[in-house]
């Protein structure tokens, strides 16, 4: 390979300290992730961290068949909340999804 060809190359170009301040930033993030599942609630889950997702109401509805065997049928939730949580601090975010 001639010194031309390696000029040709292209590398990124970062320093020490833009590579430490990324790999600090990134590890915060997921840090905070066992942090919001702990703040979460009954009915609540963190699919990302710093979001909690609570679930609305669920129907439940119980059978008894002729044999007495008893059924239980859980449609699914109607709605979901969103919150921006910080801690045990949390700020409600304006997106809300309704279902049926």
């Amino acid at each position: 390979m001639t010194q031309h060809d390696k000029a040709k190359r292209w590398r990124p170009r970062f320093s020490v300290r833009t590579l430490a301040i990324v790999v600090t930033v990134v590890c915060a993030y997921l840090a905070c992730w066992e942090m919001t599942g702990r703040s979460c609630e009954s009915g609540e889950f963190a699919p990302v961290p710093l979001i909690i997702v609570r679930n609305g109401w669920t129907s439940r509805i119980f059978t008894v068949g002729k044999d007495g065997q008893v059924t239980l049928k859980e449609e699914p939730p109607d709605y979901r909340d969103y919150y921006l949580a910080i801690g045990s601090v949390r700020w409600p975010l304006s997106v809300a999804q309704t279902f049926r």
